[in-house]
């Protein structure tokens, strides 16, 4: 009876890692060569966009310090966001050179600590339409990317 390499027997599966499943050749580690270049341009993908995502940031929270008369707490944003931008960058570059596992939780808890600020701001103008929950999903997804970015950045071979 011919064997099937379709499908693999059950008992040759290992489950922890899924990858495998994806490109099966009939070896229970084979790991095919499209899905090593799929992870590169997507963390390539990845840090194109938290390096732009951060000048945004930095760029916006410079244009709102050297505006003429900034409200008191909208100048406090101000800086935040700039600070966040520099922050995701350096840990970006550090996550890029060194490979420290502390980066993707560094990189987590100032991406919080920025929702957070967002969300007192947002909270503190008050919510006119329903754009402003359009604006903080938004905002969540760029550091969702960014932290993702730095995950793939540390985890690379």
């Amino acid at each position: 009876m011919a064997e099937n390499r379709c499908i693999p027997p059950l008992d040759t599966l290992r489950f922890s890692n899924f990858k495998n499943l994806l490109f099966f050749d009939g070896t229970p580690s084979a790991k095919g060569p499209l899905m090593k270049k799929h992870d590169t341009l997507i963390m390539y993908g990845l840090v194109v966009l938290s390096v732009l995502t951060s000048f945004l940031f930095i760029s916006y929270g410079v244009n709102i310090i050297m505006s003429p008369i900034p409200a008191r707490w909208l100048l406090t944003f101000a800086y935040v966001t700039t600070a966040y931008g520099m922050a995701n960058i350096a840990v970006l570059s550090i996550a890029w050179s060194s490979r420290e596992r502390w980066a993707c939780e560094v990189n987590k808890l100032i991406a919080l600590c920025y929702l957070g600020v967002f969300l007192v701001n947002t909270v503190k103008t008050g919510f006119n339409s329903g754009l402003e929950m359009v604006g903080i999903l938004a905002l969540a997804l760029v550091l969702l990317a960014n932290w993702f970015a730095v995950k793939k950045v540390v985890s690379r071979s």
